[in-house]
């Protein structure tokens, strides 16, 4: 078995010009996006939409970083990171918010976190064709600044940092995606629905009934946004 497909268990010539990367997979995204099945790989699965790919590449920029770059050769021109994410404040966001991460500061080093400070210039950003693509979903697609970063516990100690670097959201993907797509010269895009607020609600706090039904809903609305305008990308 050649070696793309024993990654992601397709044939490289099978990927589709837009693939859309999912750190984990909720219940229905599967049947909400029309993938018949996944085909499994290690360490990724891939299955195919009606106008893209979906690959589940797993938790991490570790992973989302190296399924990138192994589609370099593919017929993959459109990549879409799709995950969760964290609101700095609320004044703008709430659990269930759905956004665009227009930029993201690399904070991925764990080990840097705790030995050294961080630098807002570290930043690499969303590819301007497909933001220009979406432009007929801003109202639904709020742009926002984003920050990768290495670690839940160490969130609230980079509270005033974030917010004077005027992040929106956290998540842990992102920089990695956007770089690595940079890299194969590729277009990039992070869509994010936000599940947990700084100093409210953290990563691995339950959510209440209602919560739960606000971020069911902004994956929906994710699902229909991707049925309806992958096909369009550039």
């Amino acid at each position: 078995m050649p070696a793309f497909e024993q990654l992601f268990g397709i044939p490289e010539e099978q990927i589709q010009p837009t693939c859309v990367l999912t750190p984990f997979l909720p219940p229905g995204m599967t049947e909400a996006l029309n993938i018949d099945s996944l085909h499994r790989g290690s360490p990724f699965a891939a299955g195919q939409a009606p106008h893209f790919t979906l690959i589940h590449t797993q938790i991490g920029a570790p992973f989302v970083g190296d399924a990138v770059l192994h589609l370099s050769d593919s017929p993959c021109r459109n990549l879409i990171l799709l995950g969760a994410c964290g609101a700095v404040e609320d004044d703008d966001l709430s659990i269930g918010s759905v956004v665009l991460a227009e930029s993201a500061l690399n904070l991925e080093s764990f080990s840097a976190l705790l030995t050294k400070e961080p630098h807002p210039d570290q930043t690499s950003h969303a590819s301007l064709d497909i933001i220009a693509a979406l432009e007929p979903l801003k109202n639904q697609l709020p742009k926002v600044s984003c920050a990768s970063l290495g670690s839940f516990y160490l969130e609230e100690t980079y509270a005033e940092f974030l917010k004077e670097s005027k992040i929106d959201v956290l998540e842990m993907q992102a920089s990695a995606f956007y770089q690595s797509a940079r890299h194969i010269l590729r277009r990039a895009v992070g869509i994010f629905y936000v599940t947990d607020i700084l100093h409210q609600r953290q990563a691995f706090d339950p959510l209440t009934p209602a919560q739960q039904a606000a971020v069911a809903a902004a994956q929906q609305r994710i699902y229909r946004l991707l049925n309806n305008y992958a096909g369009r990308l550039p």
